[in-house]
Protein backbone atom coordinates (compact mmCIF):
# COMPACT_ATOMS: atom_id res chain seq x y z
CA UNK A 1 0.00 0.00 0.00
CA UNK A 2 1.17 3.64 -0.82
CA UNK A 3 -0.11 6.45 0.97
CA UNK A 4 1.12 9.88 -0.04
CA UNK A 5 0.52 12.62 2.51
CA UNK A 6 -0.15 16.10 1.63
CA UNK A 7 2.82 18.94 0.84
CA UNK A 8 4.37 20.25 4.19
CA UNK A 9 3.25 18.35 7.14
CA UNK A 10 5.02 18.76 10.07
CA UNK A 11 7.50 15.68 11.04
CA UNK A 12 5.89 15.02 14.09
CA UNK A 13 2.29 14.16 12.63
CA UNK A 14 3.69 11.70 10.16
CA UNK A 15 6.44 10.00 12.88
CA UNK A 16 3.16 9.86 14.86
CA UNK A 17 0.89 8.50 11.90
CA UNK A 18 3.93 5.75 10.98
CA UNK A 19 3.61 4.56 14.70
CA UNK A 20 0.48 4.16 14.26
CA UNK A 21 0.21 2.41 11.31
CA UNK A 22 3.04 0.13 12.59
CA UNK A 23 1.64 -0.35 16.41
CA UNK A 24 -2.31 -1.56 14.75
CA UNK A 25 -1.60 -3.31 11.53
CA UNK A 26 1.68 -4.54 12.33
CA UNK A 27 3.34 -3.56 9.11
CA UNK A 28 6.63 -1.81 8.22
CA UNK A 29 6.69 1.45 6.73
CA UNK A 30 9.36 3.23 4.90
CA UNK A 31 8.94 6.90 4.03
CA UNK A 32 10.03 8.98 1.20
CA UNK A 33 10.10 12.66 1.75
CA UNK A 34 9.96 14.52 -1.58
CA UNK A 35 10.52 18.61 -2.37
CA UNK A 36 6.29 18.38 -2.66
CA UNK A 37 5.28 15.43 -0.82
CA UNK A 38 6.18 12.82 1.22
CA UNK A 39 5.08 9.25 0.43
CA UNK A 40 4.85 6.19 3.10
CA UNK A 41 5.44 2.26 1.58
CA UNK A 42 3.43 -0.26 3.59
CA UNK A 43 4.84 -3.72 3.87
CA UNK A 44 3.38 -6.46 5.19
CA UNK A 45 -0.45 -7.36 4.99
CA UNK A 46 -2.52 -4.51 4.07
CA UNK A 47 -5.45 -6.29 3.32
CA UNK A 48 -6.88 -5.28 7.00
CA UNK A 49 -6.13 -1.75 6.46
CA UNK A 50 -9.51 0.31 5.75
CA UNK A 51 -7.94 2.56 2.91
CA UNK A 52 -11.28 4.54 3.28
CA UNK A 53 -10.43 5.64 6.80
CA UNK A 54 -6.81 6.28 5.87
CA UNK A 55 -7.56 8.38 2.69
CA UNK A 56 -10.09 10.64 5.34
CA UNK A 57 -7.16 11.62 7.82
CA UNK A 58 -7.37 15.49 6.44
CA UNK A 59 -3.23 15.44 5.66
CA UNK A 60 -3.35 12.52 3.52
CA UNK A 61 -3.59 12.77 -0.41
CA UNK A 62 -4.19 9.65 -1.98
CA UNK A 63 -4.03 5.77 -0.77
CA UNK A 64 -3.30 3.07 -3.62
CA UNK A 65 -3.25 -0.46 -2.87
CA UNK A 66 -0.54 -2.20 -4.85
CA UNK A 67 -1.84 -5.35 -4.48
CA UNK A 68 -5.08 -6.75 -4.51
CA UNK A 69 -6.70 -8.66 -1.62
CA UNK A 70 -8.20 -12.70 -2.31
CA UNK A 71 -5.91 -11.99 -6.13
CA UNK A 72 -4.96 -16.31 -6.24
CA UNK A 73 -8.60 -16.30 -6.16
CA UNK A 74 -9.91 -13.05 -8.89
CA UNK A 75 -9.47 -13.57 -12.92
CA UNK A 76 -6.36 -11.74 -12.67
CA UNK A 77 -4.62 -14.85 -11.62
CA UNK A 78 -6.57 -17.53 -13.01
CA UNK A 79 -8.46 -16.47 -15.99
CA UNK A 80 -9.70 -20.26 -16.96
CA UNK A 81 -13.48 -20.69 -15.80
CA UNK A 82 -13.46 -23.31 -12.74
CA UNK A 83 -15.35 -26.12 -11.34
Amino acid sequence: MIIVLKPDQKQELIDSFVERLTGRYDVQVNTWVGAHSTVLGLIGDTTVIDGEYIEAQDFVESVKRVQEPYKKANRKFHPGDTV
